[in-house]
């Protein structure tokens, strides 16, 4: 498929009350990626991060360094080893190379489904799909794909996979009614949960979850 890196992202934040605001705009160019506030998000909020954006509407560029070029608060919003497995595995089923993906690429690719409180549009299109999944079939395909052993990723893992860490984890919905059944988009009543998987190659192999159980 042909591809072009994005050139501009707009960043949004859900409250605790469900609504969504505008925060401003990010965009990317030679030079580098910027941020600017809405003003209207200054005067209702003020500004969320103090150390690397300033409470001023104008153009600000984010260091080159240690954020992969992005302002910290943005990088943030991106996953960790295992999540960025998930993605390069997506990118390559597509043709495309993962040196070609800029941070602004992959902070699309969360969209809405990051687990914090920011949101990024137009999100990817590349197809992620939202899904109901049998745990055991899900766990499986993530332990395969963490051992090496397959290189084609389920929707459903990827829909679920962007939480932080280097393990195989994954962010689900579980109703009441069937503990195995769960989804990667809640549904009335669901309980979320932030699953992980083991794999016989950790250190602590199928033992691990165990022993962060302990630590808990």
């Amino acid at each position: 498929m042909s591809f072009r890196p994005v050139q501009q992202l707009h960043v949004g934040r859900t409250l605790s009350t469900g609504e969504t605001v505008a925060v401003g705009t990010l965009a990317q160019n030679r030079r580098g990626v910027f941020f600017q506030y809405h003003p209207a998000y200054l005067a209702r909020f003020k500004h969320f991060s103090p150390f690397t954006v300033q409470d001023t509407a104008e153009l600000q560029v984010a260091p080159k360094r240690p954020h992969d070029g992005l302002h910290g608060v943005f990088a943030d919003s991106l996953p960790d080893g295992w999540g960025l497995l998930l993605q390069d595995r997506v990118f390559r089923q597509h043709g495309i190379l993962p040196a070609q993906v800029t941070a602004m690429d992959r902070l699309a690719f969360v969209g809405q489904r990051g687990m914090g409180a920011l949101t990024f549009s137009p999100a990817s299109d590349l197809p992620c799909a939202e899904q109901q999944m049998d745990l055991a079939t899900l766990g499986l395909q993530a332990q395969a794909l963490f051992d090496g052993q397959t290189d084609e990723v389920l929707a459903a893992l990827v829909a679920a996979g962007s939480s932080g860490g280097a393990r195989p984890k994954a962010q689900l919905f579980f109703p009441d009614s069937d503990p195995f059944q769960c989804a990667t988009q809640p549904g009335p009543g669901d309980e979320a949960w932030l699953v992980k998987f083991t794999s016989q190659n950790l250190a602590l192999g199928h033992e691990e979850g165990v022993c962060e159980a302990v630590y808990l």
